[in-house]
């Protein structure tokens, strides 16, 4: 590592990276030298949108540090899915201008783009189907049984206010029923 490349607001890293290389020496011995060799950084969107998420710090103290956290979670995650899809349409638009001879074929980025494609698991319509319709109904059964549990919790406060008021505990209400559940009405001396 190099401090002093950071100086003068150069965007180079400050690291040089050196290659071993077996040198001969009168033709008796070997030794080992380092040779220093240049290097070139190469990052595409991927990497700079992994990078962004990984960098944010991530706070999780309060309810709302929980909803920006997931603001942030979903506009990366739209933005990732945005540039998928601009991907997806020049490979698209490269086909078709190939195909109508705008474009000389160049097989070895036919083999890429056709190795890109077998990869998805989407080409297959019946096998993303059948996940797409269980992954919707598992998220419908869960938004249901959400809704389900709000509901009970709202009863349950009703009918402990309404016990409230009407001065009634579950102790009380115990008394009040014989063996076979029906409830006794007492007479007031």
């Amino acid at each position: 590592m190099n401090p002093a490349a950071l100086v003068n607001g150069t965007k180079q890293f400050p690291i040089e990276i050196y290659e071993p290389i077996m040198d001969m020496v009168d033709g008796n011995y070997t030794r080992l030298v380092f040779i220093k060799t240049s290097y070139k950084l190469e990052t595409g969107e991927a990497e700079r949108i992994a990078i962004d998420h990984v960098a944010k710090p991530s706070s999780t103290t309060s309810d709302t540090s929980l909803g920006n956290a997931l603001v942030s979670h979903l506009t990366t995650q739209r933005n990732a899915i945005a540039m998928l899809h601009s991907r997806i349409q020049f490979l698209h638009e490269y086909l078709q201008d190939v195909k109508s001879g705008l474009m000389p074929v160049d097989h070895n980025l036919l083999r890429q783009i056709s190795s890109v494609c077998k990869r998805s698991t989407v080409l297959e319509k019946k096998a993303f189907d059948d996940q797409f319709s269980t992954e919707y109904n598992d998220v419908l059964l869960v938004a249901y049984l959400a809704s389900i549990t709000k509901g009970l919790n709202i009863v349950n406060d009703l009918t402990d206010k309404f016990n409230l008021v009407n001065g009634m505990n579950a102790l009380s209400q115990a008394k009040a029923m014989n063996k076979k559940g029906r409830r006794v009405q007492f007479q007031r001396p």
